[in-house]
């Protein structure tokens, strides 16, 4: 999934103020609303945002879960052991493996887990699942790994001209651009020939400025030439 937000110029005073902080606001919206179990955590594992998907997972409601350290989720006997891997997740970007987090009613349930490192600065996320899925033998049915695969996330600002401002850790992963490759240029360079048209850029930011917020699906483009399918809010 990528993620857009328009902003004034590239210098503009709004920009540096506002700009990370509406789309975080964004970001946890869609979180939120995400069936996939997913948590947003900053360096510390404080949980700041968490997905019906976790709340269901877990039968616990979100009061015991966003605001909290996910060390509280965390079987305790597991928890040294999580703070070392949580420790991995902030220096290496990404990690998979299980966890043993603890349900509503205290049992312990082990679950796979994937994280995304600093998707935005001192924000990262991580997508659980129930590993009893997997547990009766051979590999999920293509069905199973679409509900239950997970997506990542590239997060990056635009000025109202559609030049790229700001450029996030999550963006350099899908898209395979350094932040000092991309500020600057214009959006169209993620989009192939026939979707990176001035006039349909254009078309987007307009619809944007208008509502305030759009959304579209579509293929765009990496670094190396590849294509692949996103969701673009």
């Amino acid at each position: 999934m990528s993620l857009t937000v328009e902003a004034p110029h590239l210098s503009s005073p709004w920009l540096t103020a506002n700009g990370p902080k509406e789309l975080e606001l964004l970001f946890r919206a869609i979180i939120h609303l995400h069936a996939t179990p997913l948590l947003v955590a900053d360096n510390d594992r404080k949980s700041l945002a968490a997905s019906a998907g976790v709340e269901g997972l877990l039968g616990l409601p979100s009061a015991k879960i966003v605001d909290r350290s996910l060390d509280d989720l965390v079987e305790p006997s597991f928890t040294p052991h999580f703070r070392e891997l949580w420790h991995s997740v902030l220096q290496q970007g990404e990690q998979s493996g299980t966890l043993p987090l603890v349900c509503e009613d205290g049992r312990a349930r082990m679950v796979e887990y994937e994280a995304k490192g600093n998707v935005l600065p001192d924000r990262h996320i991580l997508a659980i699942r129930d590993r009893s899925v997997f547990a009766k033998g051979g590999e999920p049915d293509e069905k199973v790994k679409l509900a239950a695969g997970f997506r990542d996330y590239a997060l990056f600002l635009l000025d109202a001209d559609g030049r790229i401002a700001s450029w996030y850790a999550g963006a350099v992963r899908i898209f395979g651009y350094a932040a000092d490759e991309v500020i600057g240029e214009h959006e169209s360079l993620l989009y192939p020939r026939e979707a990176s048209s001035a006039v349909l850029c254009r078309e987007r930011l307009a619809r944007t400025a208008l509502a305030d917020h759009s959304g579209d699906e579509g293929w765009q483009l990496k670094k190396d030439g590849s294509r692949f399918w996103a969701n673009t809010i």
